[in-house]
């Protein structure tokens, strides 16, 4: 059988660790298990990944990159800001679907001692989403599509925790039933009755 190219084989490696985690946890996931999956040695694993921390390191970049850069052309559309707000938060339940990557499965590996850089990917990505999402619920208090008195800063973190509530109902019933809706339908609740839009 021929030898796959370095891209191809590196991408088959990455999206079966992303089943491997998704469909039996962490506690399951090693790289003799990821190599056996893949029909190669563990030390063909090595070649294309330094460490077990870089693999998982490629595989959150194979879902935030393509994640900010989305969520970048939403937040820069010229819709109305709660338009924008309810896209992003489809747009994040879709990306965990499609991907079937949860974060959430990686934060007990990232708070360990021996993996500080996944710690940071996913610093850096909570971060850029809470400053786009800061930016957003500032640029509707400007155009008076919310308060202009709006804490934007816990605005962010009432956004954030609502989508992170549905990756985490994911994670422990393992359905994904609904997910999307619900999670629109509560960010819609959120908009409506927590910012309170201002009355016409």
């Amino acid at each position: 059988m021929a030898r796959k190219a370095t891209g191809e084989r590196k991408k088959q490696i990455i999206e079966t660790t992303r089943d491997l985690i998704f469909s039996r946890g962490f506690s399951n996931f090693t790289v003799r298990t990821v190599a056996g999956l893949v029909g190669i040695s563990e030390a063909a694993v090595y070649r294309h990944f330094a460490s077990k921390e870089d693999l998982l390191r490629a595989l959150l970049d194979s879902l935030f990159v393509p994640w900010r850069k989305s969520f970048g052309q939403i937040a820069s559309g010229d819709n109305s800001v709660v338009e924008r707000l309810l896209a992003l938060a489809a747009r994040h339940i879709e990306f965990l679907l499609e991907k079937k990557l949860n974060p959430i499965l990686f934060f007990s590996e990232a708070i360990s001692p021996e993996n500080p850089s996944l710690l940071k990917v996913l610093q850096t990505n909570l971060l850029f989403f809470n400053q786009l999402l800061q930016s957003l619920f500032k640029e509707g208090a400007v155009k008076d599509e919310f308060a202009a008195d709006l804490d934007v800063e816990s605005a962010a973190v009432c956004f954030i925790g609502i989508v992170q509530a549905s990756a985490i109902r994911w994670t422990i019933f393992k359905s994904d039933k609904l997910l999307k809706e619900d999670t629109i339908a509560t960010v819609q609740f959120f908009l409506n009755h927590i910012v309170k839009l201002p009355e016409k």
